[in-house]
């Protein structure tokens, strides 16, 4: 991630991730609490939740950051092999502001030098990605991490129904129909899940859309009626009027904002995967 200016408080979800920063800094809002992630401290999610993030950086000093996504087996895989794996506590899945100590960093630099050679890259990039996720398994954020893999039923429970929410996000999901496949009452159901992602069921199930619809404009030129309905909205209106409550403007307007952003950054020579943080 790189971004030359200061962008301010607006919602973003990732993908199950370890972030890094580089330089610069973020301040991420989840749950009503607000978390520094810089140089010294990184962000580490399990599963993808939404948040608030403000971005500072600027032409002298951009916000440069490293996303590593997370692969469950090769968390579970790292957990047997460790003579003391860290217990998974709680029911949270993302933990903003953990320590960085310097060998992660200095395993995140070797990787970004890696990306530059194409068979550097495919033949060591995975073990130091493997380095990166053990050595967070041993940081203060390593209970987290580690419920990827492990953790309590109704964690691991949770866990797959927010997956299944991000795979089938255009189709008609219920609060009842969740809560019998969790296999708790639909009130049970409704308070754990606002425990775990900070909203309510069917309001991450919009977030998801909102998001999904907003990168199909972005990346591939949809059109707002086309994104709307593909994300299973059935009324463009309501689309557009809970687009604007989320992002701030009309489907349009941000996805041509977001566009001109993504042509001013890229860089030529490097191939790259824009996160609209």
């Amino acid at each position: 991630m790189r971004m030359d200016r200061h962008l301010p408080v607006a919602p973003t979800m990732y993908e199950p991730c370890i972030l890094i920063v580089a330089q610069g800094r973020k301040v991420g809002t989840i749950g009503g609490k607000s978390h520094v992630y810089d140089t010294d401290h990184c962000l580490v999610l399990t599963l993808p939740l939404p948040f608030e993030s403000e971005t500072f950086g600027s032409p002298d000093e951009p916000f440069l950051g490293l996303a590593i996504k997370i692969a469950p087996p090769v968390v579970t895989e790292l957990l047997v092999q460790m003579d003391h794996a860290p217990l998974p506590a709680g029911d949270h899945f993302g933990i903003p502001g953990v320590p960085v100590s310097t060998e992660v960093l200095s395993a995140a630099l070797r990787l970004v030098r890696g990306l530059a050679a194409p068979e550097r890259a495919r033949v060591l990039g995975p073990a130091i990605i493997r380095e990166v996720i053990y050595l967070m398994l041993r940081s203060p954020g390593g209970a987290a991490l580690a419920g990827i893999a492990l953790g309590n039923s109704h964690r691991r429970r949770m866990g797959k129904i927010i997956e299944r929410m991000h795979k089938d996000y255009a189709a008609a999901i219920t609060v009842p129909d969740l809560a019998r496949e969790s296999g708790m009452s639909a009130s049970t159901f409704h308070a754990r899940f606002k425990t775990v992602t900070g909203v309510a069921p069917l309001q991450y199930q919009k977030l998801i859309r909102l998001h999904k619809a907003r990168d199909m404009m972005v990346n591939a030129g949809t059109s707002a009626q086309t994104a709307s309905l593909a994300v299973g909205y059935e009324s463009t209106s309501q689309f557009s009027r809970e687009f604007r409550k989320v992002f701030g403007d009309s489907p349009g307007t941000v996805a041509k904002s977001l566009r001109a952003r993504l042509i001013e950054i890229q860089q030529p020579k490097l191939a790259m995967t824009l996160s609209f943080a």
